[in-house]
Formats: structure tokens, C-alpha cells, sequence
């Protein structure tokens, strides 16, 4: 192998060149003349922010009807780690983002778009391609970033005005798929089985404990409650990943919906104003997770790992916003009947307060942690600042 394709084997796989694009491009364009001329790579996501693919931006020049274009794209791939490679397969995570991708996104802006046309944006990125086969599962999608979408500046938490925008999308999202579930069951059969759970509690069973362990000797010299909730907090270590995934897990005597499983800051991304201060439009990403369960699981995810310390004795203006979303899209769709009372509602959120609680642990610090200091984890100072507003009201819920 040369020196040059010893380098582009370490940026993309050698299967990815110009025929697999050419493939992928004439069956999404129905176009079996299209040629691709080129295939410029680079990497799309800083490390440590995709831990199930590997992620590129592709640059394709392409010859259609004697002209030449560019194509834009995002691909993700397989893990190159062992282990991660190993959780995919078990948990049919690229099967069921391939799903949610080409068939269940697509059906749900459809029925968003009969009841409210022309006034909602798609749920994701464009669908362009995809294969599923060994070493080689891989998706295509347009690139968010050539149409001025972004991600946030995770460090920070996200503000009222983006998590207002993350909620109202997020309620249309639930509604559109209890909606789907009515009208075309079998399409969301693949999300009605919890193995991707499963393998998520193997892969935890380890890494877990110590995130619990460390989490309270960082408190555990605080002037106020400091050795108590030092306590507290180690007592929940043991078995911390087998409840995280359990908590996960629909009750059928719930209100369920499809859920996006991994709802956290890296995994939207944001169309701002002109002076790029105001979030107008916003995409998710990542539905390598999805699986039918309540609604607490996005809403307490999202909420204690991604908004900002100024919003988290809010959320109950986030959680009401979401409500009068999810009435407003059930109603539309004819399915009101289905929306339990909001204090139904907020009693099932509450029976997932130990859910809430991980997720601040384990999954906030995740999200504010410095770039710079992965694979290190240590906790940010906005962090611990966090936890102090956090575990007084987790405390006073009964969730610690």
C-alpha cells in the first residue's frame, strides 16, 4: 500500500471511493447515468462526540445530464473499535437508524405536513443512502452544514430560546409517531423490542460506577450537605447502569411514543437568524436509539444533560410548553383522547424522577465537558455548578 493510500485508509475505508458513491447517488437520484468524478473526505465530528459511528463529510463531484455538480454529503459508518463495533452489531443500531431514516422520519413529515402544510420543518437530515452488511453498515445523508444548520456551543447548556425551539420540535415529533402507530403499526415494529437496551446495560456495566464514584468525591467536601449527598451519591453506584436501562423501558400502561433515545446537545443542529443569535429551524440527529417508550425518557434526557444552569429550576416552562405542543399536534391528528390530563402527564414524568437524576449524573457531564479534555471526563466548573441547584431538587422530589 502507498504512502497515499495508507492515509486515505486511515480517513475512510477503501470501499468508500467513487463506484459506491456512484451507486448510492444513481438509486437515490433514479439515475443510472450519473458518474462520480471525485471523493474529497474529511472528519465531521470532533472525538468524543459519536461513540456507535464514525462519521465523515464527503465532497462529491458529480456528472448528471452532461453537467458537472457537487454533492454534499454525510456518511456514517461502523466503529472501528472492537467493542463498539460489537454493541452495534448486537443492537442492530445501524438496522434500526437505517429504519428510522429512510422509513419512519419520512412517514411522520408527511402526516406533519397534511395537518399543518408548508408550516413545519423535517424531523432530520434528507435520506440519500444506505447498505447494512458486515464491516461495511453505512448511511448517507445531505449534509445539515451546507444548508447553515450547526451544532451548539455544548459547554455552556442551551438557553430558553433554544430549549423552547427543542421542545415544541420534540412534542411534534411524539405526536407524529403515536399518529403512525394508528395508522401503519407494522412500520414501527422494530422499535417495539428493547435490545439495543440490553446491550446498552452490557456496555455501562462497567463504566458506570466509577462516573457515580467520581461524581460524589467531587462533592464530597462542599461546605453545604457536601457529606451527605457525598453518601447518597456512592450508595447509587452499584447496579447504576442495569437501572439507567431499565428506567428506559416502556410501562404499556403508559402514554408512550416513539422516542429519539439520545436527546442531548451534540445531537441537534441549529438554522440561526442573520446575526446568528436567534435558533429558527432545528434537526435532530443520531436515531440509533429509538425505541417506543414515555415521553420522560427525551424529556428528562434532554432536559438535565443539555440546558443551560439558568433554566433548571424552569423546566416546568419547558415541560408546559411541550404539553400545549403535543395537545395542539394530538388534536390536529384526532387523537386527543389519547393525550392523558397534564397532571397525569407530569405524574408519569415523576415516576421517572431516578431516570431525571441519572441522566444530570452521568449524562450532563457529558455534554459540558471541555473538548479539549476527553477522553479525561474531569468535571467542568459549570458542572458542579449545576449539581448544586440540581440535587436539592432531586432531593426534594424523592429522587435522591
Amino acid at each position: 500500500m502507498s504512502e497515499i493510500e495508507r492515509k486515505r485508509e486511515e480517513l475512510a475505508p477503501s470501499w468508500m471511493d467513487k463506484a459506491f458513491f456512484e451507486k448510492a447517488l444513481q438509486s437515490s437520484e433514479n439515475d443510472s447515468f450519473l458518474t462520480v468524478t471525485s471523493v474529497q473526505f474529511e472528519m465531521a465530528t470532533a472525538p468524543g462526540d459519536n461513540y456507535l459511528s464514525v462519521i465523515y463529510r464527503a465532497t462529491l463531484q458529480v456528472v448528471k445530464e452532461n453537467k458537472t455538480e457537487e454533492r454534499f454529503l454525510i456518511v456514517k459508518t461502523q466503529p472501528r473499535g472492537l467493542a463498539m463495533n460489537k454493541i452495534a452489531t448486537e443492537g442492530k443500531i445501524f438496522e434500526r437508524e437505517i429504519a428510522m431514516l429512510r422509513d419512519v422520519i419520512p412517514a411522520m413529515n408527511r402526516l406533519i405536513e397534511e395537518i399543518l402544510p408548508g408550516k413545519c420543518q423535517p424531523f432530520a437530515a434528507k435520506y440519500v443512502y444506505s447498505c447494512n452488511g458486515p464491516h461495511q453498515s453505512t448511511i448517507i445523508l445531505e449534509d445539515l452544514k451546507r444548508k447553515g444548520f450547526k451544532m451548539a456551543e455544548r459547554t455552556t447548556g442551551l438557553d430558553m430560546d433554544h430549549c423552547i425551539l427543542v421542545m415544541r420540535t420534540l412534542a411534534r415529533f411524539h405526536a407524529a409517531s403515536v399518529a403512525l402507530k394508528d395508522r401503519n403499526p407494522e412500520i414501527l415494529q422494530p422499535f417495539m423490542t428493547s435490545e439495543v437496551l440490553d446491550v446498552m446495560g452490557k456496555s455501562f456495566k462497567y463504566s458506570f460506577p466509577p462516573m457515580f464514584t467520581n461524581v460524589a468525591e467531587k462533592i464530597k467536601n462542599w461546605p453545604e450537605n457536601g457529606e451527605r449527598y457525598y453518601n447518597k451519591i456512592l450508595n447509587l453506584a452499584p447496579g447504576s447502569a442495569a437501572r439507567y436501562v431499565e428506567e428506559r423501558k416502556r410501562d404499556e400502561n403508559d402514554f408512550n411514543v416513539l422516542s429519539h433515545g439520545d436527546l442531548w446537545i451534540n445531537n441537534m443542529m441549529f438554522a440561526y437568524s442573520k446575526d446568528n443569535k436567534c435558533p429558527l429551524d432545528l434537526r435532530f440527529v443520531d436515531y440509533q436509539l429509538s425505541y417506543w417508550t414515555t415521553p420522560a425518557v427525551d424529556i428528562h434526557y434532554f432536559l438535565e444533560s443539555s440546558a443551560c444552569n439558568d433554566l433548571l429550576n424552569k423546566t416546568h416552562i419547558l415541560i408546559e410548553e411541550y404539553y400545549r405542543t403535543l395537545e395542539e399536534i394530538l388534536t390536529l391528528f384526532g387523537y386527543q383522547h389519547l393525550l392523558p390530563r397534564q397532571k397525569e402527564f407530569n405524574d408519569q414524568l415523576n415516576k421517572r424522577g431516578v431516570f431525571a437524576r441519572d441522566c444530570a449524573l452521568v449524562n450532563r457531564r457529558t455534554a459540558l465537558v471541555d473538548r479539549n479534555k476527553i477522553p479525561d471526563m474531569n468535571s467542568t466548573s459549570t458542572y458542579m455548578e449545576s449539581l448544586k441547584m440540581l440535587l436539592p431538587l432531586f432531593e426534594a422530589n424523592g429522587w435522591l
